[in-house]
């Protein structure tokens, strides 16, 4: 249970080149919260783990993730759009374009 969650992320995540039938376009919300009763657990999507900041394994998470979670955790609100293409070598999906605004 979280107790004084607050919405600290807005975000969107776009991705022209797939077919708009398959629809990876979306929108994410991240929500702070600094108390909670009882630990979290491990579900099919997620295993919550804890990091101090200087440890955070960013080459193991999304490629934006690195982009805003530094000002979130630095107490910042945070608004981002994420434009991915498809790497015509590796056929990765890439951040082409990223905009992103912080606010206290």
């Amino acid at each position: 249970m979280l107790f004084g969650p607050c919405n600290n992320q807005n975000s969107a995540f776009y991705f022209p080149e797939v077919p708009k039938n398959d629809n990876w376009n979306q929108k994410a919300f991240v929500y702070i919260a600094t108390t909670w009763k009882n630990q979290p657990i491990k579900t099919d999507e997620m295993d919550p783990k804890l990091f101090k900041k200087d440890e955070i394994p960013y080459e193991q998470m999304w490629k934006t993730d690195s982009f805003w979670l530094p000002h979130i955790l630095n107490g910042q609100k945070v608004k981002a759009d994420f434009l991915f293409m498809k790497n015509p070598v590796t056929q990765d999906f890439e951040v082409v374009k990223h905009q992103l605004s912080c606010s206290v």
